[in-house]
C-alpha cells in the first residue's frame, strides 16, 4: 500500500475519533479548543497504539479545527432559530436574512419542477448540492441528481466519509455504515482489528452505481419524514 493512500485511511479513523470526541463534547467547544494539542496528542497515541502507525500532528490538526468550527456553525443556527425577534442579533440582521431567504425562495422555484412540486425535497436537495459541493470541492452548478459522486465529481474515499459525516450534521440524523452500504452503494470498510503487526491498514470505499444525488435526497427524506 503506497503513503498516499495509507495517510488518507489514518486520516479517516482520526476524522471518526475527532467526531466521537466533539458530539460527546458539543456543550463545551470552547473546552476542546483549549485543550487541541492534547487532543491531537491522545488521538495519535490511540492510532499508533491499535493500529502500529503513525500520523502527523499536522494531519490531525487540520481536521480538528474544521470540525469545531463546523460544530459551532450548527450550535449557532439552533441558538439562532429559538431567539426571541427582540433579539438585538436578530434585528441587526435581519435584513441579511430576508436577502437570504428571497435568494433561496428563487432557487426553489428553479428546482421545484425536479421533484413533481414538492417543496420540502427540494430544500431537502438544496441543502445536500450545498453540503456536497463543500465537502468535495466542486461548484454547486455541478451537482445535479444524477451525479455519481466519484465518477463525476471525483469524490475519494476521504470525501465518502467526510461527506456523510457532514450530511448527519446538516439534518441531525444518523446514518448507519448498513445503509450507507445498501442504500448508496459505498462500502467503507477499515478498522483497527485489521492491522497486524507489520500488516497495512486496510480500507476500501468503493462507490457503486448507487452512489448518485438522487439516492442521497431521497435516503435523506426518508430519514427526516419529509417523503
Amino acid at each position: 500500500m503506497n503513503d498516499e493512500y495509507e495517510l488518507k485511511v489514518l486520516k479517516s479513523v482520526a476524522l471518526k475519533l475527532i467526531d466521537e470526541i466533539v458530539e460527546s463534547n458539543k456543550n463545551d467547544l470552547d473546552s476542546l479548543k483549549i485543550s487541541r494539542e492534547e487532543i491531537v496528542f491522545d488521538i495519535a497515541r490511540k492510532i499508533y497504539t491499535q493500529g502500529g502507525r503513525k500520523i502527523p500532528f499536522s494531519e490531525i490538526r487540520d481536521l480538528f479545527d474544521p470540525r469545531i468550527k463546523m460544530k459551532e456553525k450548527s450550535e449557532a443556527r439552533k441558538r439562532l432559530t429559538t431567539a426571541t425577534p427582540q433579539n438585538p442579533s436578530i434585528r441587526d440582521g435581519q435584513i441579511e436574512i430576508d436577502e437570504k431567504l428571497a435568494a433561496k425562495q428563487i432557487e426553489i422555484r428553479q428546482n421545484i419542477g425536479k421533484f413533481g412540486g414538492d417543496e420540502e425535497t427540494t430544500r431537502v436537495f438544496l441543502r445536500v448540492r450545498k453540503t456536497i459541493s463543500e465537502q468535495i470541492g466542486v461548484e454547486e452548478e455541478e451537482v445535479n441528481l444524477e451525479c455519481h459522486l466519484s465518477n463525476h465529481l471525483g469524490a475519494d474515499d476521504l470525501d465518502m466519509v467526510e461527506l456523510i459525516m457532514a450530511l448527519e450534521e446538516e439534518f441531525g440524523i444518523e446514518i448507519s455504515d448498513e445503509v450507507v452500504d445498501s442504500r448508496l452503494g459505498i462500502s467503507p470498510n477499515f478498522s483497527f482489528s485489521s492491522w497486524g503487526s507489520g500488516s497495512s491498514p486496510s480500507s476500501s470505499c468503493g462507490a457503486g452505481p448507487e452512489c448518485v444525488v438522487r439516492n442521497f435526497v431521497s435516503l435523506i427524506c426518508e430519514i427526516t419524514g419529509q417523503s
